[in-house]
This record gives structure tokens, sequence and C-alpha cells, in this order.
């Protein structure tokens, strides 16, 4: 948890936050935990992003829903946006 770097709130509210969104991923319970990772929208952090695409994902695998599909394919897009070095600057 040390290393999630997170955008708002007071920053010990939101590790708690995101030590509960694990334990409902864990638990199967990706509705409850996509209902919390969309608080941290303004992250910067690609495991808050790649959480939201897979519970997203999960949810959306047991759902008529396509909006959460859609949700889960923004979401990878955005951790690819993320981890992308930049070859530039990287050399």
């Amino acid at each position: 948890m040390d290393s999630l770097r997170v955008c708002q709130g007071n920053e010990e509210a939101d590790q708690e936050r995101l030590g509960k969104i694990r334990e409902l991923r864990l638990a199967g319970r990706h509705s409850d935990a996509l209902e919390l990772l969309r608080r941290f929208s303004k992250s910067t952090d690609a495991e808050i992003w790649y959480m939201l695409s897979d519970s997203a994902f999960e949810s959306g695998q047991h759902s008529d829903e396509l909006a959460l599909l859609h949700e889960s394919i923004d979401a990878s897009q955005r951790v690819l946006d993320l981890v992308r070095v930049d070859p530039i600057v990287a050399s």
C-alpha cells in the first residue's frame, strides 16, 4: 500500500479505502469495489486504474450493462498511458 500515490483527500483515509477495496475484490465483490474505486478518478496511480479496469470487467461479465465493459477498456487505456515510457526521456 505504501507505493500507492493517491490524488485525493486525506491519505490515511484513502489508504483505508484502498484496503477495503482490496478486501472486496478478493471476496469477488467487484461491483462494490468498483463503486469505491470510482472515487479515485483523479489518481495518477496505475495500480488504482488497473483495479478499476479489472473490477469493471468482472462486473460487466455478470451484467447486461455494456457501459461496464467500456469503462474497463477506458481504465485499461489509462493504465497504458500511465506506464508508457517516453523513449526520448528514457534515453
